[in-house]
Parts: C-alpha cells; structure tokens; sequence
C-alpha cells in the first residue's frame, strides 16, 4: 500500500503516515523509509503496528511512549489482532504497485541519462571543432614563427 492508501485506511493524513514512518522505522519494514525520491509501500504487518500507534496516539500516549510499547508487544511477539478498516482487509498488491514504482523510476533514470548523454555528445562535438580551431591557430603561428626564425 502507499501512503494515501494507509492514511485511508487508518483515517489519519499522509503527512502524519510519513512522519510515523520516520518516527518508528525501527518497528517497520524497510519498504517504508526508501531513499530519496522512492515511493514508501506498506505491507499488512506495517499497517497493523500503525494501527496500533494510532490506537496508542489516540489514548494520549506520546512517542517515546509508543517506541517502548511497540517494542514491548513486538518482543514479546504479542501484535495485537486490532480490527481493521475495511480498506485494510482488503488483499495487497505491494508486488505489483512496487514494480510499476520501480520500472517508473527506472524509465525516468534511462530518460535522465539519455539526456545527459546527448548532453555530453553535443560538449564532446563542441570541444572537438575548439580544439580543431586552436590546432589551426597553432600551425598558423608556429608557421609565422619559423618564418621569423628564418628572416623570411
């Protein structure tokens, strides 16, 4: 699931599913907290330690509070069975949303570098006709000097 799914579901904004992401990554699947630029996905376990930060947030807790409960319950392997929205019970299509995700960052990278090898063709092109130029300037000027050195 993506953010706006999972904020959907637990009926909180994206910026607070992003800001629990970061606050208890510990608790989470890597998915969750990709490198720059990458899409955050969640699976049906990080939706459930969500649900219960939620749940936790909701009872007033504060978050080194709800750090030490998860880790308590977590430990303990004791993840409670919260009642899901009906968004949740849904079945996932992680696999499939990850690999669209992927191959757009991929075609966006290709494009990236299709660009910037034109890019570097057009300087190569560019710095290939200077330094023919600077080649002719030299002859010419090598030719003026052994015409000085010649007394001609």
């Amino acid at each position: 699931m993506k953010v706006s799914q999972v904020a959907t579901a637990l009926q909180i904004s994206p910026p607070s599913v992003r800001n629990w992401a970061r606050e208890f990554r510990d608790h989470l699947g890597p998915a969750t907290n990709p490198g720059k630029d990458a899409t955050r996905f969640f699976d049906q376990s990080d939706l459930q330690v969500l649900a219960l930060v939620k749940s936790l947030r909701d009872s007033g807790l504060g978050y080194d509070q709800i750090r030490q409960e998860l880790t308590d319950k977590l430990a303990s392997g004791e993840v409670p069975d919260l009642p899901m929205p009906l968004a949740v019970a849904q079945p996932l299509d992680e696999p499939r949303s990850l690999a669209v995700s992927m191959m757009g960052q991929f075609e966006r990278l290709l494009e990236a570098l299709r660009d910037e090898n034109q890019d570097l063709r057009e300087r190569n092109t560019d710095l290939e006709r200077r330094l023919a130029k600077a080649m002719s300037q030299l002859e010419y000027h090598q030719k003026s000097v052994w015409q000085r050195i010649r007394g001609e």
